[in-house]
């Protein structure tokens, strides 16, 4: 079921590339009220904003509090650009899919966790320590949708940590 899902996506994506709007939409409230151009549009501002937002946040990697807002910004918007081309339930389904949903779970975990500690608890230790936490859990989402990524990962890191290991 979960290739299904992917597949879906990949076809909505391959219908986007070519300009013809995407068939059988499953699109919910806001969304299904949207045309195909709009749709489209709100996907590149999201990703534009997300990719801006990201960029910006690596100018104040000194300043962790301010680097994690910029940073988590930028996450949610990439997320939000997605959800403009599926529609959310489509987006939900995919993300929460039975071969991600823990790394979608710990993936909004270090989300919340990160503004937590930078905006309620204003601490720069922690909030250092959750973004790390967030680019680990990032990318650890991100690769859950490419085929054999997430064991390459583990692989890089088992042989990262030996190699560290052995030249202490």
């Amino acid at each position: 079921k979960g290739q299904a899902e992917e597949g879906n996506i990949m076809e909505g994506l391959r219908s986007l590339l070519k300009g013809d709007p995407p068939e059988n939409e499953d699109l919910s409230s806001f969304f299904s009220g949207l045309s195909y151009t709009k749709r489209i549009t709100g996907f590149a501002i999201c990703l534009a904003v997300g990719l801006v937002s990201c960029f910006v946040s690596t100018f104040f990697l000194l300043l962790p509090r301010v680097f994690a807002k910029f940073y988590t910004l930028g996450c949610l918007f990439l997320l939000a650009s997605a959800t403009f081309l599926v529609g959310p339930s489509q987006q939900f389904k995919t993300m929460f899919a039975r071969g991600r949903f823990f790394s979608a779970i710990i993936y909004f975990a270090a989300i919340l966790g990160t503004l937590y500690c930078s905006l309620w608890l204003r601490r720069t230790g922690l909030s250092l320590l959750m973004i790390i936490f967030q680019f680990g859990a990032t990318l650890w989402y991100g690769a859950s949708y490419i085929p054999f990524a997430q064991s390459c990962l583990l692989e890089v890191g088992r042989h990262g940590t030996q190699q560290l290991c052995w030249n202490v």
